[in-house]
């Protein structure tokens, strides 16, 4: 009819609403937080009667399928490493756990910083077996 619009959610034709003025640029329009839109549409769902839901429900699996579809596929994870462990990284996985137990309350960062100024300290005598695992590994990768 003309001068009426369906009203999906009353499952009627009402009056057309008169064209509302757009606001104007300088007023922010607030954005809705995720709850409180949730909130909304669960109201609105437990408002409609059984034949609406039963409608609603019936196009579900439609949307659902347009939804999945529309997903972006996960790249296939990669188990070779980007590049060889470097020696510091085999001495932090040796000393980890002793200089973890001997300072408990640092943080993961705080015994990382600790692994890093033990390492700067090691005399080139000490560092050698790590240096050696290191060059293995670079030999393994390429």
């Amino acid at each position: 009819p003309k001068g009426k619009a369906w009203d999906s959610w009353k499952g009627a034709w009402v009056d057309e609403p008169a064209a509302a003025a757009p606001a104007p640029p300088s007023e922010e329009v607030p954005t809705p937080k995720k709850g409180a839109v949730s909130k909304k549409l669960g109201e609105m769902w437990n408002k409609l009667r059984q034949r609406e839901k039963d409608r609603w429900n019936a196009r579900a699996p439609v949307y659902e399928v347009v939804f999945l579809a529309k997903e972006k596929k996960k790249k296939p994870v990669s188990v070779e490493p980007k590049k060889p462990v470097d020696a510091f990284n085999f001495y932090k996985k040796a000393q980890y756990s002793a200089a973890a137990r001997a300072n408990p309350g640092a943080s993961l960062g705080g015994v990382n910083k600790i692994l890093a100024a033990d390492w700067k300290g090691l005399s080139d005598a000490a560092k050698r077996p790590y240096r050696d695992r290191a060059k293995q590994a670079a030999a393994l990768y390429e």
